[in-house]
């Protein structure tokens, strides 16, 4: 809770409305220059791609403000016309599809963005000789092509990311009176990336922009990333040093370099040396589309958890509940009688205080009968077996009330708690980096089954899968009873929990959501879980055990003996209803057996310490080939190896 109170106090800083109107000036700017970018002398529309993939709000508007005025400042009449109203046509088209479903599309905004540039461009197109028809026709393609790039962009894709550094270069290549905007920022990006395809991109963008280099900067621009690849720099001290030197000195080289092109490349390697971080390229191109992920993220967990913190908690009764046994029963026998007044005015502290000795025999009998009352009470009662009779019924009435509270606290609990987990998987998504080490092991698993002699199919299922970042999945269900019915019990635990582990989601909150779907179910239908978790790089491995059989770890003669006998999941909920959890090495050649109740006893546990070999297939055609089916019976047997590398 103290990381998530630091993560929102360093998100809300600042005023929202400061942030928006950061944001919105940005964006403002960023229309201005991109709508500036210009190949030898021909306006792009890149200023409507990028009006296009802005989400409909303020900044779309701001996007089209900067775009239209920049258009109008740095190109020729015609051609600011005419993008400038194919931009502005773009948050009109979605406004006009929205609630259709087709503006969701991936498509749908570059193919209008692209129609209507060739629309537009057709117009101007009468009389004009072939050159013109391709210029035509590569206009209204890279529409099309550049609003998908900077959709995808403005939602996180690096690589999609370096088009819109690309658009931005483009706009700034030769402008600058004592430094070339364009050299600087395309060199400052490509030393903040590090990597050979931002450098080769921009540097093109800078060649395309009509420059006097004739290809040389693209040249010049991908050296220092080969270089620094070829000789292992990682330091950023080095890279800026050869981004600074190299670039320069390739254009000295051939005669192409200008004081402002040598000027606009120093500053742009001494401010990438200055900013550091390899990955900064991405962050600067996608951070509005990671914040805002991020942000989303964060106010769903915290939605989640809101509704998990304001589910009711348990009320104590009030009245209490033998008041209310007392008085239910009063009310139907006591109210119809002729002395109701005689036993509950005039004589009530005496009628009150015979109830009172009687009620604690009686609710903890949970009946209540003649002799819990003094004789007098019953020589004066006038209907006492109506009266026992109606306390009866209040009683049964209460045990259904206490039945039905205390499911209903339960089903709030598993809710809670499952709202708890969906919170922290959202929280672990905005982190994620879906970056992973290399599998150092390989998987060799071997799974054996056989059914109850009288049964056509087996009710236990293994599975084995893999996971996100190197993490391999094997499971062994075991469904209660055997046949058909419980083998539809099994295959629903084991695919649910695969989804939910293929998702991403810890082992353990897979398996508390599953606890928790069970126990809503309420069919009383059970299946035992065995799920191994193996980190393929590491070697090492979890296992959880809830309901399931032993199971065996084996290391040359060693034999350890894991786990014993629990109730399964869909039991109930609480601190006692949780899997075991056991940490296991698997990296030095050692073996696990998971079985399956029908398959577990002696004879088991002596196949396998007389067993020799190493082979997962042959020890668990032994433990199943060798018994009597006298229950549904399966074999799981793991080992590891090295990968061939």
């Amino acid at each position: 809770m103290k990381a998530t109170s630091a993560k929102k106090k360093q998100l809300y800083k600042y005023p929202q409305w400061s942030r928006g109107l950061c944001q919105c000036l940005l964006t403002f700017l960023g229309g201005w220059l991109i709508a500036g970018g210009q190949i030898y002398g021909q306006a792009l529309p890149l200023g409507a791609c990028f009006v296009a993939a802005q989400a409909l709000g303020l900044r779309t508007w701001m996007a089209l403000a900067g775009v239209v005025l920049g258009y109008f400042v740095q190109c020729e009449p015609a051609q600011a016309m005419e993008f400038s109203a194919l931009a502005a046509l773009m948050p009109v088209t979605r406004l006009l599809f929205q609630g259709t479903g087709l503006g969701e599309k991936r498509w749908f905004l570059p193919l209008c963005c692209g129609l209507i540039a060739g629309i537009f461009g057709a117009v101007r197109l009468s009389g004009a000789d072939e050159l013109h028809t391709l210029l035509w026709l590569s206009k209204a393609l890279l529409a099309g092509v550049c609003t998908r790039g900077f959709c995808r962009a403005l939602r996180g894709n690096r690589r999609a990311g370096v088009m819109l550094a690309a658009a931005l270069v483009l706009g700034l290549g030769g402008k600058g009176r004592y430094i070339d905007l364009g050299f600087f920022t395309a060199v400052l990006l490509s030393c903040l990336s590090g990597e050979l395809l931002p450098a080769g991109v921009l540097g093109m963008a800078m060649d395309l922009a009509g420059g006097t280099k004739g290809g040389f900067f693209t040249a010049a621009l991908i050296l220092p990333p080969i270089f620094c690849s070829l000789l292992r720099l990682r330091r950023r001290e080095l890279r800026a040093l050869a981004y600074l030197v190299l670039p320069g000195a390739a254009l000295l080289f051939v005669g192409k370099a200008e004081l402002r092109d040598l000027t606009g490349i120093a500053l742009g390697a001494v401010c990438g040396y200055a900013l550091g971080g390899s990955s900064l390229l991405s962050e600067t191109v996608t951070s509005t589309g990671e914040s805002l992920c991020n942000e989303a993220l964060e106010e769903a967990a915290s939605m989640l958890e809101l509704l998990g913190a304001e589910m009711p908690r348990e009320r104590k009764l009030c009245p209490s509940e033998t008041d209310a046994v007392f008085d239910g029963a009063a009310e139907q026998v006591c109210r119809r009688c002729a002395f109701f007044h005689r036993c509950w005015q005039n004589r009530g502290e005496e009628t009150y205080g015979e109830l009172s000795r009687a009620a604690e025999g009686i609710m903890q009998r949970g009946v209540a009968r003649a002799e819990d009352f003094s004789k007098s009470f019953r020589e004066s009662c006038c209907n006492v077996e109506g009266f026992l009779s109606a306390i009866n019924g209040e009683l049964d009435g209460m045990l259904y009330r206490r039945q039905y509270q205390l499911q209903l606290r339960e089903s709030r609990r598993v809710i809670a708690r499952e709202y708890g987990i969906l919170a922290d998987y959202l929280r672990a998504m905005g982190k994620e980096t879906g970056e992973g080490s290399d599998c150092r092991y390989r998987p060799l698993v071997s799974i054996c089954s056989a059914s109850k002699r009288e049964e056509q199919v087996c009710g236990d299922r293994g599975a084995c899968f893999m996971g996100r970042e190197n993490q391999y999945f094997i499971l062994l269900c075991d469904g209660m009873g055997t046949g058909q019915e419980a083998a539809q019990i099994s295959n629903y635990t084991v695919r649910l929990l695969r989804r939910l582990l293929c998702s991403g989601l810890a082992p353990e909150s897979a398996l508390q959501l599953l606890n928790g779907n069970m126990l809503l179910q309420g069919t009383g239908a059970f299946s035992t879980v065995d799920l191994l978790q193996i980190d393929l790089h590491s070697g090492m491995a979890q296992l959880y055990k809830w309901g399931a059989a032993p199971s065996y770890w084996r290391d040359g003669d060693e034999i350890k003996k894991i786990g014993t006998a629990t109730p399964p999941p869909g039991v109930g909920v609480g601190e006692n209803q949780l899997p075991w959890r056991y940490t296991l090495s698997l990296k030095g050649g050692e073996m696990l057996v998971l079985i399956s109740d029908g398959a577990y006893g002696e004879e088991t546990e002596t196949a396998i310490a007389t067993y020799r070999d190493v082979s997962p297939r042959e020890l668990a055609a032994l433990l199943i080939g060798g018994m009597q089916a006298e229950d549904d019976m399966t074999a799981i047997v793991i080992s590891l190896r090295l990968s061939a590398s």
